[in-house]
């Protein structure tokens, strides 16, 4: 592997102390950056980072042991114990390991000078966007992005190591779940180009309300310079807000402002097909909300330079991530939409599948949405109401506060089946027992709920219907 820098050059890019003499940091190379001691190899710089549920200074012999580079420590655990111990490789000291990782992954973005730097937040759908604008870049020259889910205060910084001084650009979603986290992400970034999708519950229990959400994830607009861009949706609630707070103009995207889309046409669950300048574009993302994505990362990529072709070819790429709108065909027609959940998403799903026209061939399963503090009880209740418009043939609701959508189905005299389960073994059996060759079956709900568990289970089902 590569290296991405000395311990001399690190020292460079921000400060540490050295727990003990090391005669030549020019020759100590650094070939990845990690902060969790199981993913350390020969080379790695391993960051120790306190957590609520372990210690990352816990680990430092196992990431010595298994050929870290150097140790990156805080100092205070350094002088309440590390003093104490002997190490066989260097210990870099610090006064705080979250902000040694996100200055040091500063450093080595602003290496990339040439780099354009684009963050894209958003309630739902981030990691979509994220594919969709990174596949139509990488055709107009070399992309770096997030992978998986770092996108955070840790994840974003571990991310940015990715970059190379020959990227054209960047792509980084960024999430938010606390106040504050935007600032140390953009801090880290420097976007020089913003877009966010939506504003939704996501994570509205710790972020107070909507118009927390708002204003956390503004900090990415607020922190754009005044030649850069942001991309807001057309029809945006908080438009007026996004103006007054980026000093970078704005531009809006969507069905009426998207430049050079045109006969905008819905396959259901097969995505949509559309005119762009003249060319037919195949998006294989099903939903209005991937729509919306993919208009977004259109505007966006033509702004820093997408021509028709790249933004077709790229399009043309694009295939759903895993967990994410993923449409699984066989003897059962499985939607597994099951990485994540809010009321609005799970909305934006129920809308898909009524364009199929066939309720009475629909199975959801539905598990409990987490994060929403005093906004549970409505958001649950609010799917039972959007399911009762949709009137599948049964609903399979797992986990203590669909509770509510229960009650709510059931006052609202909904006639199909409907089963809630806290207990993941009994939720199989009656799935099992209910569904039909020829169903399609919805898995919605949030990642703890793990709901990815039934795809085998379902498989089987089918593979048996199949023979």
């Amino acid at each position: 592997m590569d290296r991405l820098f000395t311990l001399a050059e690190a020292r460079e890019m921000t400060r540490f102390e050295l727990a003990a003499p090391v005669d030549d940091l020019d020759a100590r190379d650094v070939v990845d950056v990690q902060v969790d001691s199981r993913k350390v190899s020969k080379g790695s710089l391993f960051i120790a980072l306190p957590g609520q549920m372990t210690d990352g200074h816990r680990f430092l012999s196992q990431a010595a042991a298994s050929g870290s580079a150097a140790l990156a420590v805080n100092r205070r655990w350094y002088e309440e114990e590390g003093q104490r111990r002997s190490f066989s490789i260097p210990v870099l000291v610090v006064e705080d390991t979250l902000t040694f990782l996100q200055d040091l992954a500063a450093a080595w973005l602003g290496r990339s000078a040439r780099m354009c730097k684009i963050g894209i937040t958003g309630s739902n759908g981030k990691t979509t966007t994220k594919e969709i604008v990174y596949a139509i870049l990488n055709e107009l020259g070399p992309t770096v992005k997030n992978e998986g889910n770092l996108n955070s205060e840790i994840g974003l910084p571990l991310a940015a190591f990715g970059a190379r001084s020959s990227d054209r650009f960047g792509v980084f979603e960024m999430g938010v779940n606390h106040p504050g986290e935007m600032d140390q992400m953009v801090r880290v970034l420097r976007p020089s180009c913003a877009l966010i999708n939506n504003i939704g519950t996501a994570h509205i229990g710790l972020l107070g309300g909507r118009e927390g959400i708002a204003r956390e994830k503004g900090r990415l607009f607020e922190a754009l310079p005044r030649d850069g861009r942001g991309f807001i949706p057309e029809k945006f609630q908080w438009s007026e807000y996004y103006h007054s707070i980026s000093a970078a103009p704005l531009s809006t995207f969507g069905p009426e402002s998207t430049e050079g889309v045109t006969r905008i046409e819905g396959h259901g669950l097969s995505g949509w097909s559309f005119d762009y300048f003249g060319e037919r574009v195949r998006l294989n993302l099903p939903g209005r909300h991937n729509l919306l994505n993919a208009l977004g990362a259109i505007s966006l990529t033509r702004y820093v330079g997408a021509g028709v072709q790249e933004v077709v070819r790229g399009l043309a790429k694009v295939a759903p991530v895993t967990g994410r709108s993923q449409v699984i065909d066989g003897a059962l027609r499985i939607v597994q939409d099951a990485y994540n959940a809010n009321a609005e998403s799970v909305a934006a799903m129920l809308e898909t599948l009524a364009e199929e026209k066939a309720p009475e061939k629909i199975v959801l399963v539905i598990g409990a949405m987490k994060e929403l503090g005093a906004g549970s009880e409505e958001a649950h209740r609010s799917v039972g109401a959007r399911i009762c418009e949709l009137d599948p043939r049964a609903v399979f609701l797992f986990g203590q506060e669909t509770a509510f959508t229960k009650d709510e189905l059931e006052r609202r005299g909904f006639e199909g089946r409907a089963v809630f389960e806290t207990d993941f073994e009994q939720l199989s059996r009656k799935l099992l027992d209910t569904v039909q060759p020829g169903d399609t079956v919805l898995l919605k709900g949030s990642r703890s709920m793990k709901l990815e568990r039934l795809i085998p289970l379902l498989d089987k089902f089918a593979a048996k219907a199949e023979a």
